[in-house]
């Protein structure tokens, strides 16, 4: 131990070396271990809140959850997502390295069973406590539920698109990255008609690879995401431009 922690309000320190501890014990007339525990709960993180579900289908979902509001001494480093049926004892853990995001999609569960989550964040000081437990989710498809599917148009524009039939007046499609919502107006644009709705990019590069997400309000939760990587975009960008430069298109054909 090295390290010199400084609490606020008291005006005490916590110095990480037995010695110091001990001296402290003394000082507030209590034992070393509750020292101890006091200083760890100082150092590592708090807990993640807010825990969310969607893409909820037969045998997996996606959850979703917001950062500590105190990260402890030393700042986030990822999450560790954990499960358990609803009237069940034992935790299972889905990922034993913590990822950096604030979402995952959990696979393996069993269609029709009820299930509860925790996260647990964790810092340089190890673990934390354990989140709120979520509210019960059922692993069940929802109806009307379908996928995601990426195409070109007959103009070359490379867009995402997405089709509900469950939909009402009031529903809207809110479409995302990495599931925060697309706000950047200069690389995407959204457009939805009745049942349907498509995510164009307007300039696609090699910045617009990774996880996308539509979810449509006033539905039974409707939501899916597809992962663009760099082999469909180069399969996208190469039949956009086929579209767009027909002569090359052609010759390039009689080549082959």
């Amino acid at each position: 131990m090295d390290s010199t922690i400084h609490t606020s309000g008291s005006g005490m320190q916590l110095i990480q070396d037995d010695t110091s501890m001990r001296a402290m014990a003394r000082r507030f007339a209590v034992s070393v271990s509750v020292v101890s525990r006091g200083l760890r709960r100082y150092q590592e993180t708090g807990p993640a809140y807010d825990l969310t579900f969607c893409e909820v289908r037969n045998t997996s979902l996606v959850i979703l959850w917001k950062e500590p509001i105190y990260s402890g001494t030393s700042p986030v480093m990822g999450y560790l997502v954990e499960y358990r049926e609803i009237d069940g004892e034992q935790w299972t853990r889905v990922n034993e390295t913590a990822t950096a995001s604030r979402y995952l999609k959990v696979k393996g569960l069993e269609e029709g069973k009820t299930y509860v989550f925790q996260i647990r964040a964790v810092n340089a000081s190890g673990i934390g406590k354990a989140s709120d437990i979520s509210e019960p989710v059922l692993v069940q498809a929802r109806p009307g539920v379908q996928e995601i599917t990426a195409g070109v148009d007959e103009e070359g524009n490379i867009y995402l698109a997405y089709n509900c039939t469950e939909i009402s007046e009031a529903s809207q499609f809110t479409w995302c990255k990495a599931y925060e919502e697309i706000t950047d107006d200069e690389k995407f644009r959204a457009e939805s008609i009745g049942e349907n709705s498509k995510l164009y990019f307007k300039n696609p590069d090699k910045a617009d690879l990774g996880t996308y997400s539509v979810a449509v309000s006033d539905t039974d939760g409707i939501s899916s995401s597809y992962v663009l990587d760099a082999d469909e975009l180069e399969r996208l960008m190469a039949l956009s431009y086929e579209i767009r430069n027909p002569i090359y298109g052609t010759n390039a054909k009689l080549a082959m």
